[in-house]
C-alpha cells in the first residue's frame, strides 16, 4: 500500500514538475575558470556524503569560490537535531515538491553552476536542480532526466559520492568553453 501511495506522489510530482519547467530559463556553459558562485544539493542520508561534500566545500572555497549547499535527508529520528543546511521528507508536500524557504531561497538563487550530489534519484532533489536558476547544472546521469543539466556524469566506477565529486571536479577543471 505505502508503495502504491508512493507511485500516486510520484505520478503527480512528474506532472507538476513538466508544467513547471516550461519557463524560459538562461542556461549556459560554465567553468570553474568563470564561475564565481557555486551551489552543492546533496542525498544528506550517508555520513559518507556528508563529509565529502564538506571536503569538496572547502576545496571551491580556497579557489575563492561563493559556495552554498543544501542537503536532503529522507529519514530523521525523533528528537534528530537538523542543521540549518538540510530539509528532510517531513518538509515536502503531498505531491513530493520541496516547501520550505529554504529550498525556495536555493532555487532561486543564481548560482554559476549547480552542482547536484546523488546517487539514486531523489525527486525532491531532482525538483530543486530542474527549477534552478543556476547557468550551469551538472550532476550523474539519469536516465529521462537530460532536460534538468547542461552536463550529466556517467559514473560507472563505485557509485559514491565522493567519486562523483572527483569525476565532476575532474570534468569542470578541465572544460574549455568557447570564445564568445
Amino acid at each position: 500500500m505505502k508503495e502504491f501511495i508512493h507511485n500516486i506522489q510520484y505520478f503527480f510530482f512528474k506532472r507538476a514538475l513538466k508544467s513547471l519547467l516550461s519557463k524560459n530559463m538562461n542556461h549556459q556553459g560554465m567553468n570553474y575558470n568563470t564561475a564565481q558562485t557555486i551551489g552543492i544539493i546533496y542525498d544528506a542520508g550517508i555520513l559518507e556524503n556528508e563529509e565529502s561534500v564538506h571536503f569538496f566545500v572547502q576545496k571551491l572555497s580556497a579557489k575563492e569560490k561563493e559556495v552554498s549547499i543544501l542537503g536532503y535527508l529522507e529519514k530523521v529520528e525523533k528528537g534528530q537535531e537538523i542543521p540549518t543546511h538540510i530539509f528532510t521528507k517531513n518538509d515536502l508536500n503531498w505531491n513530493l515538491i520541496p516547501n520550505t524557504e529554504k529550498a525556495a531561497l536555493f532555487v532561486s538563487t543564481d548560482f554559476d553552476i549547480l552542482i547536484c550530489l546523488q546517487n539514486i534519484n531523489i525527486p525532491a532533489i531532482e525538483y530543486i536542480t530542474a527549477m534552478s536558476n543556476a547557468k550551469f547544472r551538472v550532476g550523474k546521469y539519469f536516465k529521462n532526466k537530460e532536460p534538468y543539466y547542461e552536463l550529466m556524469i556517467q559514473d560507472e566506477e563505485n557509485g559514491s559520492i565522493k567519486n562523483l565529486i572527483r569525476q565532476i571536479d575532474s570534468f569542470l577543471s578541465n572544460l574549455k568553453m568557447a570564445a564568445a
